[in-house]
């Protein structure tokens, strides 16, 4: 028993070292698992991680080669999708994918659109533009004159816009041919020549013409003032181009005005000249050989002084009083003597002022000019209350005055991205006029009340309501509506 009992902890001991060791060797196979799973998963996830990378560049590949013309099949989709049934866009994009291809590039669709697009365009703008060159030659050999030439190539294609550029180009060769007939026979032959030999189809053919009469020396100087000042403001269409006349303007000034100071000192010279002169002949004696010499020089003096003081004279006559040119009719550009720029409306000279220089080439002085022209229109017809706060003369328009002017215009469908041209305002005077009542005692606020924009008693305007009316006006252009039909649509 003693024996059996003495046992007893050998044995524990011995179970005691096996436990221990398969405790360490199940936690070292639980460490080999889990490194395992750990393993295995990374290696799961990079691999995801690699067939997602593979599926994105195939997924750019992809994107790169739909923006691509590659083969035949492509071009032909590309054509019929963007130019179906057009020869000269096939035969264009044929020539253009078979030189790519041979030198072993694909084709930029986008590239290949906008170039066929543009080329097609240009195709067309020459075809109108041959048509009108063969049009004008024709009536030429007709016997037609230069006015009547120009009158019918108006009223030919005034509708089409297309050439509406080329259309008021023609409109202002047809006023300087006017102005010539008032000029003395060389000038005017000149002048008319000079429009005989213009491209009608050439977007610049009248600042061509006009950049002619500036160098020509069969023309006077004070008709190419005159021709200046009544053509400058017609081609302007931008507050740079404005900003560049008004600095030839000032520039032009101040050379008359160097010009007269100039012949000025020459004056002061020769009156201190000729009172040297003077005095030399009233200091010698009667009967000295001198004095006849000296009295032919004296008169030589003065008669040079009577031409510089007439040549003075001329010039100051010439000068302009202030720079300023008319931009449209009834409404002037002009440069102050601080440097600022404004507009000025009418024969009351009610002054629009834009913002300083450094910020004239910006939207705010677009909006202001064509402000002008709205703003113009409805003091004419007794509605300048629309705006709200009232334009004072001589100040800037704010922020609200500007969006209201060009709220009024774009309802209208005028750009208001570029200075109004002159048939555009011609046009914005009729669509206003169709606020006014005709033959009528009425105000012109009493008729914008009639039509439900005014509210006499808030002094306030229906924003919603003018909105519709100016849409109305306009879908309905070419039927010249009148005031009782645009009050029945807008009171019902």
């Amino acid at each position: 028993m003693q024996n059996s009992c003495e046992k007893i902890p050998a044995v524990l001991s011995v179970v005691s070292k096996e436990t221990a060791n398969s405790t360490k060797r199940d936690h070292t196979s639980s460490y080999i698992e889990r490194s395992s799973f750990i393993n295995n998963l990374r290696n799961q996830q990079k691999k995801s991680e690699i067939e997602e990378r593979d599926k994105a560049d195939q997924r750019l590949e992809n994107e790169i080669l739909a923006l691509n013309i590659s083969s035949q099949k492509d071009l032909s989709d590309f054509l019929q999708k963007n130019f179906p049934n057009n020869t000269q866009a096939n035969d264009i994009a044929q020539k253009y994918f078979n030189e790519q291809i041979s030198l072993g590039f694909s084709v930029d669709k986008e590239y290949l659109l906008r170039s066929i697009t543009k080329l097609t365009n240009n195709e067309h703008e020459l075809s109108t533009a041959d048509k009108i060159k063969a049009h004008k030659e024709q009536l030429s050999k007709q016997g037609k004159s230069p006015t009547e030439i120009l009158q019918i190539l108006i009223s030919k294609y005034e509708k089409e816009v297309a050439v509406s550029t080329w259309v008021e180009n023609w409109k202002s060769f047809l006023q300087l041919h006017e102005l010539a007939e008032n000029k003395p026979p060389t000038e005017r032959q000149a002048i008319q020549n000079i429009i005989a030999k213009a491209d009608f189809s050439n977007e610049n053919a009248f600042t061509n013409s006009l950049s002619e009469i500036a160098n020509s020396a069969e023309i006077s100087t004070e008709t190419k003032l005159e021709i200046s000042q009544k053509f400058k403001g017609e081609n302007i269409s931008s507050v740079s181009a404005m900003d560049s006349a008004l600095k030839q303007l000032k520039s032009k000034k101040a050379k008359i005005e160097d010009a007269i100071n100039e012949k000025k000192f020459e004056k002061t010279s020769l009156l201190s000249e000729i009172e040297t002169m003077e005095d030399e002949l009233g200091n010698l004696p009667m009967d000295d050989p001198k004095r006849e010499k000296l009295k032919t020089n004296l008169n030589l003096k003065k008669q040079v002084l009577e031409q510089t003081e007439r040549s003075i004279a001329d010039m100051e006559t010439k000068k302009p009083q202030e720079v300023s040119f008319i931009l449209r009719d009834g409404v002037s550009a002009k440069l102050n003597p601080d440097g600022s720029r404004c507009v000025e409306i009418g024969e009351n000279k009610f002054t629009i002022q834009l913002p300083e220089n450094a910020l004239f080439m910006g939207r705010k002085n677009m909006l202001s000019i064509n402000l002008a022209f709205t703003y113009k229109i409805l003091s004419q017809l007794g509605m300048e209350t629309l705006f709200t706060p009232k334009i004072k003369n001589g100040e800037v328009p704010d922020k609200q005055q500007r969006i209201f002017g060009s709220r009024i215009l774009n309802g209208l469908g005028y750009k208001t991205d570029q200075i109004l041209s002159q048939s555009n305002i011609y046009q914005l005077e009729k669509d206003l006029g169709k606020l006014k009542q005709t033959g009528s005692n009425t105000t012109g606020i009493e008729d914008l009340e009639a039509l439900g924009i005014w509210d006499i008693s808030s002094q306030s305007i229906n924003s919603n309501q003018l909105d519709y009316c100016l849409h109305f006006i306009r879908e309905n252009r070419e039927r010249d509506v009148g005031f009782a039909e645009l009050k029945e649509k807008m009171t019902h």
